[in-house]
């Protein structure tokens, strides 16, 4: 499957936490590809978004009014700061290594 389709198929599972399913949206786009399947920051984004379950509409909906295009090492934290605002843990909190491979 390509990593285009496998981003379109993204959702979070019920029961996973953000840092989990930030960390495999990431190993999708992070896979070997050619040159020509590189994707850009917000098309990235727009796919993570897109696979959140309901309960981060409203952050969202105040990420999607941002005048410039949020990085994955934002993004991430916007997303675990509102998990752990709306006290929903899962155990321990996972660490998701830095972007600098992301576009």
């Amino acid at each position: 499957m390509s990593f285009h389709m496998a981003l379109q198929n993204l959702k979070q599972n019920e029961d996973e936490p953000v840092s989990q399913f930030l960390q495999r949206a990431k190993t999708i786009v992070t896979e070997p590809q050619t040159a020509s399947d590189a994707i850009r920051t917000s098309t990235f984004n727009m796919h993570v978004l897109k696979g959140l379950k309901s309960d981060f509409q409203s952050v969202i909906s105040s990420l999607l009014m941002q005048p410039t295009i949020i990085n994955f090492d934002d993004l991430h934290s916007i997303l675990l700061c509102r998990e752990f605002l709306q006290g929903v843990t899962f155990g321990k909190p996972t660490l998701v290594a830095a972007s600098s491979d992301l576009p």
